[in-house]
């Protein structure tokens, strides 16, 4: 058994440096930071981890992204926030259900924190087809819904099919595993935003 940390929409690396400061066994992981904003990567090098300048998502590939310098940069167009539509760049992007069933056993102890700017839910549903929940012993989530446009037929589609908002329904589904979980991450994960 391996002890991993996924740190899915890294920013600047103040996830991975709380962790590492807070953790009474932070020494234990492998650690894996995700973040697609080409700005950051500096942030990650001399540091005991394997850095991905991948996306999250739910296939591999290129795809578009919205770089807005940093904060709120997604995979969608249609984002209403202060920092305006962003500049679209292609940046890869990895099935992320598909990279931990490629790399880590269910007998690996896992935590995944999940910041992604509205791509959690794709991934989640997918994730949740998959299995790959199963994989997971910690799992923290920030939901972006409401601020992006290009959401709302998922939204609308996921409230007919199930009778609940997307976060609700999802919450559900996350919470029939046996892993801890929390809906926003930095509750636990202090306050660095």
């Amino acid at each position: 058994m391996k002890k991993v940390l996924l740190d899915c929409g890294a920013n600047k690396g103040q996830s991975y440096e709380w962790f590492m400061k807070n953790r009474d066994d932070s020494d234990e992981y492998e650690v894996h930071c995700f973040e697609p904003v080409p700005s950051f990567k500096h942030h990650f090098e001399n540091k005991n981890l394997t850095f991905h300048s991948d996306a999250i998502w739910v296939e591999d590939g290129p795809i578009d992204f919205y770089d807005k310098g940093g904060l709120s940069s997604t995979l969608y167009a249609n984002k209403i926030d202060k920092r305006g539509k962003g500049t679209r760049i292609t940046v890869s992007c990895i099935d992320f259900s598909k990279f931990i069933k490629d790399n880590f056993k269910l007998s690996d102890y896992m935590i995944v924190k999940m910041d992604i700017e509205g791509a959690e839910y794709k991934v989640i549903e997918k994730m949740l087809e998959k299995g790959t929940f199963e994989y997971i012993d910690e799992f923290y989530v920030e939901f972006h819904g409401a601020k992006i446009k290009d959401l709302y037929p998922y939204f609308d589609e996921v409230k007919e099919r199930t009778g609940f908002s997307a976060n609700h329904h999802l919450i559900q589904e996350i919470d029939k595993f046996d892993l801890s979980w929390d809906v926003y991450p930095y509750n636990n994960w202090g306050n660095f935003t």
